[in-house]
């Protein structure tokens, strides 16, 4: 099988700077934010400060077993809005938008899972090959335990 030269690695392998920075913008990937005001939530998987816009944007993610993952969802909403006044505050920001995208070990999803990929611009793809890639850890699991 030929592969194109400009293929990017799977997801499973890559291995992104915990920061990316330019003249406007600034993504931390899961890495703690420093406030003037402690907080016990202060980590998201994703934060995108954009400057110029005065914006941010906070992306986290959850796989809880499927019982636990509505009230999962809500949960992490509440931890996280302490998380949010201390960035705008900190970064002096019009707006901050927090998405959590909680997907459960069986692939269910809450009906807000498609509001926020929508709110971030990603297509209903990504629902697909997250629920797989989910999917597909389950199963490893195990394979790892067991001392495969």
């Amino acid at each position: 099988m030929l592969l194109c030269r400009n293929t990017p690695p799977p997801y499973y392998t890559y291995k992104p700077e915990l920061v990316l920075a330019s003249a406007n913008r600034s993504l931390y990937w899961d890495r703690s934010i420093i406030t003037n005001k402690k907080i016990d939530f202060n980590t998201a998987a994703i934060v995108l400060i954009d400057r110029e816009n005065k914006t941010a944007l906070a992306i986290h993610s959850a796989v809880p077993l499927t019982r636990n993952f509505p009230k999962n969802e809500t949960e992490k909403i509440m931890k996280y809005e302490n998380f949010a006044l201390e960035i705008n505050n900190a970064w002096k920001l019009n707006s901050m938008t927090i998405c959590t995208l909680v997907i459960s070990m069986e692939g269910v999803v809450t009906t807000n899972f498609l509001r926020y990929l929508k709110k971030i611009g990603l297509t209903k793809n990504i629902l697909r090959m997250r629920q797989k890639a989910v999917l597909l850890q389950m199963c490893l699991i195990p394979l790892t335990s067991s001392g495969r």
